[in-house]
């Protein structure tokens, strides 16, 4: 076996090793609900900010405003959003949001 092998494998097995007591005592801990609450706001906190940071990297680094709001990435960003308000359908909103980036990118000029 090599290293890489041995070293997924053993990741792995920590990983499944933390889950595993996670999942065994989950019934046993009681936690306030404040924390509750901020443990349910974490997982869309940390995915806005990789989305945010993702998209404030496509500007060219000059500071242009205009330039950044009328990327493909922000303005398809725009689309999705609007799409999720209005559609039930993940895999709608995830299709037409990629088709409205591909648009915005050959068709608006480069700034």
């Amino acid at each position: 076996m090599s290293n890489l092998t041995t070293t997924i494998l053993l990741m792995g097995l920590v990983v499944l090793s933390i889950r595993g007591v996670a999942f065994m005592f989950a019934d046993r801990i009681v936690l306030p609900a404040f924390f509750k609450e901020c443990l349910e706001l974490f997982l869309p906190a940390i995915l806005t900010v990789l989305i945010v940071s993702g998209l404030s990297g496509h500007h060219g680094g000059n500071g242009n405003v205009l330039r950044f709001l009328l990327s493909p990435h922000v303005l398809a960003a725009l689309v999705c959003i609007a799409l999720s308000l209005r559609l039930k359908s993940f895999f709608a909103v995830v299709m037409l949001s990629y088709l409205s980036f591909l648009a915005f990118h050959f068709l608006l000029p480069q700034i």
